[in-house]
């Protein structure tokens, strides 16, 4: 069945967004508590993968929050 199949992305979906939202009771994300630190969603992974690809892994490494700001707003028109 290929909705058998389906509930395995919806629930990978699910928990993503259950671990990733804030929770007013412990003051974070249940991500957060758990590991120290914001999880990246995959649209992150994405833009960091086509500059990884793009510049290098040294130039990524490198890359400076307003030059990140100035590509992804040239890349987007």
């Amino acid at each position: 069945f290929a909705a058998s199949k389906d509930w395995i992305l919806l629930y990978r979906v699910a928990n993503f967004v259950v671990n990733a939202t804030y929770d007013r009771s412990i003051g974070m994300t249940p991500f957060f508590a758990l590991y120290g630190r914001e999880p990246l969603n995959p649209f992150d992974s994405a833009i960091c993968a086509l500059l990884v690809k793009e510049m290098g892994v040294d130039g990524f490494r490198d890359l400076k929050l307003d030059d990140w700001v100035k590509r992804l707003g040239s890349s987007a028109r």
